[in-house]
């Protein structure tokens, strides 16, 4: 369902927030320009790298930070290492995934 509903955003960029080992980014990378995931565990994130790695995703990139310090760093209001890796202004997101829902998102 994911897959058939972002068809066609190849020229746009996805964001995804709690990504766990990347199983939504790896499946929906092909339809987006690029992709930024993120998540707060480090075991995480390390899989997560590792699963795009090994299904050759070269358009997706997995950022250890939580959704409020994410939405504070789009909205200009974080900053430091992180964020400045991230480089948020190439990005032109219209589409976030957040799955499973989170309660107050």
């Amino acid at each position: 369902w994911a897959r058939d509903v972002t068809r066609g955003s190849q020229s746009s960029d996805l964001v995804e927030l709690y990504c766990g080992n990347g199983n939504f980014t790896v499946a929906l990378a092909e339809n987006f320009r690029r992709v930024l995931a993120t998540e707060i565990s480090r075991t995480s994130v390390a899989s997560a790298q590792q699963n795009l790695a090994a299904n050759g995703i070269d358009n997706a990139a997995v950022g250890r930070m939580s959704a409020e310090e994410f939405a504070a760093a789009l909205k200009g209001e974080k900053g430091g290492r992180r964020v400045t890796e991230m480089a948020l202004e190439a990005y032109d997101f219209s589409t976030v995934l957040v799955d499973p829902p989170r309660a107050g998102l």
